[in-house]
């Protein structure tokens, strides 16, 4: 077997898990999830939690804290700048079944699926933060982990798009 082949072997078999998590989660139904995770996916729309927790970090914290929100920010834009407007257009990777999107998100996104934009600016601004106020790392990543979640349960992407967006926003 030529290593294209195992490449080509490889990359089928992770598709085909990543569509069956997918499945997997589009027929998980909670009520609680419904109330808290969606929304929070959808605070972070075009960044505005953290331009939100960024106001609050500077106006409220000393010094530490307002670098850490210009830091935290800076890292969204280095971030989405490769994300949204790099990665994504060579991808092309197709969002999830449009149902389960009407359902949970109200609205069908028109943007590549891979990578998740909004995990790698969840990651980026929780890593920028961090690295001003160790303390916020832990609630930071709890946000950012929980906007990432979001996206999947939404079901905008599949797991393997919010996975390689995170990792992409923490790098």
């Amino acid at each position: 077997m030529t290593l294209r082949t195992s490449i080509k072997r490889k990359t089928k078999l992770l598709r085909r898990l990543d569509h069956l998590a997918n499945r997997w989660l589009a027929g998980m139904k909670s009520p609680l999830l419904d109330r808290t995770i969606v929304p929070l996916g959808h605070a972070a729309d075009r960044s505005r939690l953290w331009m939100v927790i960024s106001l609050l970090l500077a106006a409220f914290g000393g010094r530490r804290s307002r670098r850490g929100a210009l830091r935290g920010m800076m890292s969204i834009g280095a971030t989405s700048a490769i994300v949204n407007m790099g990665l994504k257009r060579i991808a092309r990777r197709k969002r999830p079944s449009g149902k389960l999107i009407r359902t949970r998100f109200g609205r069908l996104p028109t943007s590549s699926s891979f990578p998740s934009g909004h995990a790698a600016s969840a990651a980026a601004y929780a890593a920028g933060v961090a690295q001003e106020i160790p303390m916020a790392g832990i609630p930071m990543g709890a946000l950012a982990t929980g906007v990432a979640a979001s996206r999947v349960y939404a079901g905008v992407h599949y797991p393997a798009d919010v996975i390689v967006g995170a990792a992409l926003g923490t790098g």
